[in-house]
């Protein structure tokens, strides 16, 4: 502050001091003319000329010194859009420059030699990365990485070339290893499934013929195709030779050939070469010769053992019947394969059933307790003991209730997944599944008259099978016929005495008094509605009880012989 006020006080100073000469010469010239009597248009004219001169003077050097600045003022702009653009670039920051105008032009001209430098460094660098990554993509046959034409590489794509160059590096080095090992597994493959010499005379003689030493995606293509398939010969081969081995064990077993026979003839022909699978398709051939020279006897092995499955598979008459060659006389090859072929579909049927009668014995145990449950339903006695043991019985009940329906239908969904997967019916105990279970019911909820329980109404019919939703609605329908009837009954047997209502409970009544919606289940009877206490032994059915057991009645039951 104080050196500007001096700058100030300065300028004033040379100022003055030049505006006193200049007066002071005006003076002695005014005097000149004096002296000389200049008239004083004269005077004026010469002293108008000399200001002038001056004045105009002083414009030019103005002038001169404001062309000084702007020229200055344009190199900061233009320095500092070169720095601005130059550091956006290189991704360098830059810091604001302070100072005066010609500080400033300084600072900037500084500042945008460095970033020069930098940029030149940097692109040097990136074009010796370019040189190593173009040499590993043409040993891999991989497209080079591209960087815009007159872009400066940042450091980012420096570091991102520099990784690159590492990959590729490290790509190559993997793929030479890989190839190797591609060509150990194809020389392999060729050994395993082709009577070839020597491994060693095939390596030499046929591999560098087929490639060369590219370790290119399309060398891999090429040489993975080939591996792939001799892989897919080998498949082929190992399943000809498993089928083959397959039959042969049949043979072997119709045949009944000595254990340690068979296991020294497999132990002698591993693998899968053309002379292995020639080899057992002699023996093949033999034991099919020795198979129709013994015809007669292996028949009747077979239907031996088809009769121990039918019977362990519970299979009806009616379906024993439809295998006609059963009771064939003239025996053929047709006859002993049939007979194979019947044995192998109840073999696999077992098999597939026993998943299906795990779950019918389940189903066997849920029918057991409902009948339990369904007995004690009708039993009054259950009700003189409260220990607890009415509120067990209601949750084993409900769980009964539910998951017997649920099992059964999923039961029937495997029953008609097998048919339709398989083509196989499915019996029990020699008849359809369903069938069994629809009498099950008939003959657990026989017709009776309307004032005894009556049946849910279940399809015998092997294509309607019984769902949880008919016998809930058949269910339905019984208990209304049930409250109609047996209400009638009551509103006889439970009359109440026309006196006033009881005011204390009577001493044979349970410890809690029952809920207002129990209350509510008793005879539509005058003392019933206004009393507000439930009189001995009346207890309210639950509604969950009557769902899937209609022999229980949904009114109040009465144990105590004095109400009556």
């Amino acid at each position: 502050m104080s050196e500007s006020i001096l700058v100030k006080t300065s300028l004033k100073e040379i100022e003055g001091e030049s505006i006193a000469s200049i007066q002071k010469d005006m003076q002695r010239m005014y005097e000149i003319w004096d002296e000389l009597e200049f008239v004083s248009d004269y005077k004026c004219e010469k002293a108008t000329f000399i200001w002038g001169y001056m004045k105009d003077l002083m414009k030019k050097l103005c002038k001169t010194e404001k062309a000084v600045y702007e020229d200055i003022k344009d190199r900061v702009t233009n320095n500092k859009n070169k720095v601005i653009e130059l550091s956006n670039i290189l991704e360098v920051p830059i810091k604001e420059p302070q100072g005066s105008l010609l500080d400033i032009e300084k600072m900037l001209k500084m500042e945008l030699e460095s970033l020069i430098k930098l940029k030149s460094k940097r692109e040097m660098k990136y074009q010796k990365l370019k040189v190593e990554e173009s040499k590993y993509c043409q040993l891999l046959k991989l497209p080079e990485s591209f960087l815009p034409e007159h872009q400066v590489p940042s450091e980012k794509d420096i570091s991102d070339l520099r990784l690159r160059v590492g990959i590729l590096k490290e790509e190559q080095n993997f793929r030479q290893e890989k190839m190797s090992l591609l060509k150990a597994e194809f020389v392999n493959l060729i050994e395993e499934t082709s009577d070839i010499a020597s491994k060693a005379e095939f390596e030499k003689e046929v591999l560098p013929n087929m490639l060369d030493e590219s370790v290119s995606d399309e060398a891999f293509d090429i040489f993975e195709g080939m591996i792939h398939q001799a892989q897919k010969k080998k498949k082929e081969m190992e399943n000809e030779k498993k089928n083959l081995v397959d039959r042969l064990n049949i043979l072997w077993k119709m045949l009944k050939v000595d254990e340690s026979k068979r296991i020294e003839f497999l132990s002698k022909h591993n693998g899968c070469r053309p002379s292995t699978i020639s080899s057992i398709e002699q023996e093949l051939e033999r034991c099919i010769a020795i198979k129709k020279e013994n015809m007669g006897s292996l028949v009747n092995e077979l239907r031996v053992e088809l009769l121990q499955l039918w019977d362990l598979c519970e299979v009806p008459s009616t379906e024993r019947d439809k295998f006609h060659y059963f009771s064939a006389t003239e025996l053929s090859d047709e006859v002993l394969e049939a007979h194979e072929g019947e044995v192998e579909k109840w073999k696999k049927y077992q098999a597939k059933a026993d998943l299906i009668l795990k779950k019918i014995e389940k189903r066997q145990q849920l029918w057991e307790m409902m009948v339990v449950f369904e007995n004690k339903a009708s039993d009054p006695s259950r009700f003189k003991n409260r220990g607890g043991n009415l509120l067990k019985e209601e949750k084993q009940r409900k769980k009964v209730q539910k998951d017997l329906p649920a099992l059964e239908e999923e039961i029937f969904r495997d029953i008609d997944s097998l048919k339709e997967k398989d083509g196989l019916d499915f019996f029990y105990r020699r008849e359809d599944f369903k069938t069994y279970v629809a009498n099950q019911w008939s003959e657990m909820f026989p017709q009776k008259d309307n004032k005894k329980p009556l049946k849910p109404q279940i399809s015998s019919n092997n294509d309607s099978t019984p769902s949880k939703a008919s016998i809930q609605k058949e269910i339905v329908k019984t208990e209304k016929q049930q409250t109609n009837s047996l209400q009638t009954d009551n509103d006889s047997t439970l009359k109440t005495p026309a006196k006033k209502p009881l005011k204390t409970i009577p001493k044979t009544a349970p410890s809690k008094l029952l809920k207002p919606s129990v209350i509510s289940a008793l005879p539509n009877t005058p003392t019933a509605s206004k009393s507000k206490v439930m009189p001995a032994g009346c207890r309210k059915v639950s509604t969950t009880d009557a769902k899937l057991f209609p022999a229980k009645s949904n009114v109040v039951q009465i144990e105590d012989k004095n109400m009556r």
